[in-house]
């Protein structure tokens, strides 16, 4: 199977550039490539570990992000201080180094060390959305990230299914749309004062009496969303709002045409 990089060359590459890919795979002539002016080309060397100890200096970040990935401990204990915190953050990945890494000045790579579920029990207290938002999404301290104040981790708490009788009520759509996608809180939300909100109810529900409820809503997107389920069609057709009686025609001429051919099939 090849790589990213490989896939790269042969989609987007020269027939130079293919070439050059050969040389890698077969080994010959490779010192020729340490000065390539394609990133791409010096980073499919350090894919196939060939001159790592030359590339962990390339001037590209991109190259030394590679060497990351594919180095020994000596090559991570010296990118470990790497200027560009990409680089960092693949070291994290590497899972070398997490005691340090967790205090990195960069919150890529502290989302880095909890992707790798190293101490969440401190990165929880972090100052960046994103690295607590990563830490629910390993599934730790959602009884206290269900209360975060950013929306990106209450979001990501609704989708583990966790506190979902504390987040029906949150007042960010996202996380009710999460909370939604959880088949939670039908009763509530087709209440919803948003009609986002409502229709996405209706988009996902089982139970047509919510369909029922949202068939003579006041607003005309949560009344498309119900036409869309084929629910209450020969209301919906005389809509006063003519693109959802649009709709509603569209959905009945569709619905007429599959039975037809099934009525044809079973013949």
């Amino acid at each position: 199977m090849s790589s990213i990089l490989e896939t790269w060359i042969l989609r987007e590459g020269t027939f130079e550039d293919c070439s050059k890919m050969r040389q890698i795979q077969n080994g010959e002539n490779l010192e020729s490539l340490l000065t390539d002016k394609d990133w791409r080309i010096r980073a499919l060397l350090a894919e196939n570990k060939y001159f790592l100890d030359i590339l962990i200096n390339d001037s590209d970040s991109r190259v030394r992000q590679y060497v990351a990935q594919y180095g020994t401990d000596k090559h991570l204990a010296i990118l470990i201080n790497d200027e560009d915190d990409i680089v960092r953050m693949h070291v994290a990945w590497r899972q070398y180094g997490l005691e340090k890494l967790i205090h990195d000045e960069s919150e890529n790579v502290r989302w880095g060390v909890a992707c790798e579920g190293y101490r969440l029990d401190t990165l929880i207290n972090d100052p960046s959305p994103r690295v607590r938002e990563k830490v629910a999404h390993q599934g730790y301290g959602l009884d206290i990230l269900v209360y975060d104040k950013d929306y990106n981790v209450r979001y990501e708490v609704a989708k583990q299914g966790f506190g979902l009788d504390i987040l029906v009520h949150d007042d960010n759509e996202s996380v009710l749309f999460a909370v939604i996608e959880q088949g939670y809180g039908f009763d509530t939300l087709i209440h919803n004062d948003n009609p986002r909100i409502r229709a996405d109810v209706v988009e996902h529900c089982k139970d047509a009496k919510y369909l029922e409820i949202a068939l003579y809503d006041e607003s005309p997107d949560v009344r498309e969303a119900v036409a869309r389920r084929y629910y209450g069609l020969d209301i919906l057709k005389n809509d006063e709002n003519s693109y959802v009686a649009s709709v509603a025609k569209e959905m009945l001429i569709k619905q007429m045409l599959y039975n037809l051919t099934v009525s044809k099939a079973g013949n």
